[in-house]
């Protein structure tokens, strides 16, 4: 039988494989982007904007993202 270590998750019956909870965490994080992303269409459709609209201020939001990671690079990629 496998004993659950630090940093690992039981999924399943007793019996079932142990699974890196980073594994797990990544896809909860997932599974809630889709939902929050089905959320905002939802949102957008019912204040009556367009398709083309909502894709234009997702790939806006991704955008500044983008902008933000390139002016505040991590200081753990940097030569020291």
């Amino acid at each position: 039988m496998q004993f659950a270590k630090p940093g690992i998750a039981r999924t399943g019956p007793p019996f079932a494989p142990l699974q890196p909870a980073g594994a797990i965490r990544r896809c909860r994080v997932f599974r809630s982007f889709v939902l929050d992303k089905e959320e905002a269409a939802r949102l957008g459709v019912t204040i009556g904007m367009s398709d083309r609209e909502i894709v234009s201020r997702l790939r806006k939001a991704l955008d500044e993202i983008d902008d933000s990671r390139s002016a505040n690079p991590k200081s753990s990629k940097e030569p020291k």
